[in-house]
């Protein structure tokens, strides 16, 4: 029976991908004054005949993701990561290296990161 045999999972990866989208093109597009598919939003989104979405960079992440936030700083888009093993991770959007932080086990606290804000 499967439950006396223990499954062996082999290592894995989360993989984010960010992408972006300007502020005036998201408002312009989505403009509530305009009908959803009438020809004058079907002209608006053919403006944007690439999309409206630019890629800005993928992330690997060893395992499973807890929760996943994004800000800006100072006209830099960054991304925060929290993972399962205690780790939060910031990654700028714009370089190619993130910038982690271990939250050490206390034995007195059981806790577990589940939020960033």
């Amino acid at each position: 029976m499967s439950h006396e045999h223990p499954l062996q999972v082999p290592p894995y990866f989360s993989e984010v991908l960010v992408y972006c989208v300007p502020m005036n093109v998201l408002e312009y597009i989505g403009d509530p004054n305009i009908v959803w598919g009438s020809p004058e939003h079907e002209r608006r989104l053919l403006e944007h005949t690439n999309g409206p979405f630019h890629f800005l960079t993928s992330i690997e992440v060893d395992g499973d993701i807890n929760h996943l936030a994004s800000f800006d700083n100072e006209g830099a888009p960054w991304i925060v990561i929290v993972t399962n093993d205690l780790y939060i991770s910031f990654y700028n959007c714009r370089m190619s290296y993130p910038i982690l932080f271990k939250c050490t086990e206390h034995p007195d606290f059981d806790y577990e990161v589940r939020v960033f804000q």
